[in-house]
């Protein structure tokens, strides 16, 4: 935990410095744009086969008559602790979350160079910006996902990924017209002028191709139920990171339990 904590400390960047990270990041970003509408199919479990056990928490395969697209798990997560909990997690499911990890950035880049800077970008955003906000309960948590897939045997860095998929997960809705409004306000205006020119010479379409295009990509299905339908009228909400199917992240379809 302290080596984590050390890690994320000495991780920071210079903000002007990270202008050239930048400029990469969006000018490979539009790649984004340009993918098919997401989809989902209603499927109704057969059964569920256990996989691996973590002290109280085990890791069981869904089994389905005709869903055939890519596995899909459950995972039922118990501990002390939310470190205990992370442990398990990371145990369990280091290796599904690595292949997304890695499927979703082949998917967006081929060359290293892009890979690189966006990955420099993610972890500029969470170091000065996003982790800011983060109780200390959940960084207790990725510390235990990270020590749970170092016992697993895939060595550290496991928690880097995980705070670059949150940050993956919380970025800007409109991928091309938002997010320049967020790096304005982190450069506090300096670098407006730079933007605006960058924004303006990306390709040009009408405004309900432009709409369609951009929202495609990061769109996510939500559900909620609360009322009648629920023991003391209690709401339940949850969201679940569709995104398109071609861009590997969901390889490994999980449903989690804390």
């Amino acid at each position: 935990k302290q080596w984590y904590q050390r890690r994320v400390r000495e991780n920071r960047f210079e903000k002007m410095n990270n202008m050239q990270v930048v400029l990469i990041f969006t000018l490979s970003l539009f790649s984004l744009t340009h993918s098919l509408t997401p989809s989902f199919k209603v499927e109704t479990p057969v059964g569920y086969s256990a996989l691996r056990k973590c002290n109280e928490s085990t890791l069981y395969l869904v089994q389905t008559k005709s869903y055939a697209d890519w596995p899909i798990y459950l995972v039922d997560l118990h501990g002390s602790s939310s470190y205990d909990v992370g442990y398990c997690y990371g145990y369990l499911l280091a290796n599904e979350t690595l292949q997304n990890y890695n499927a979703l950035l082949s998917f967006i880049f081929n060359a290293g160079l892009e890979r690189s800077a966006f990955e420099l970008f993610l972890d500029w955003q969470w170091n000065d910006y996003l982790s800011l906000m983060v109780p200390q309960v959940f960084f207790d948590e990725i510390s235990g996902i990270e020590a749970g897939a170092y016992d697993a045997g895939f060595g550290t860095g496991l928690g880097l990924i995980i705070q670059r998929l949150i940050v993956i997960s919380n970025f800007a809705g409109d991928f091309v017209d938002d997010i320049k409004y967020l790096l304005w306000g982190e450069f506090n205006d300096k670098g407006k002028e730079i933007f605006e020119s960058l924004f303006q010479q990306t390709p040009k379409e009408s405004d309900s191709q432009t709409t369609a295009t951009h929202r495609s990509f990061g769109t996510c299905s939500h559900f909620a139920v609360w009322g009648s339908r629920t023991v003391n009228a209690s709401l339940f909400a949850g969201r679940n990171l569709d995104w398109t199917p071609q861009t590997g992240i969901s390889r490994h379809k999980v449903i989690a339990f804390w």
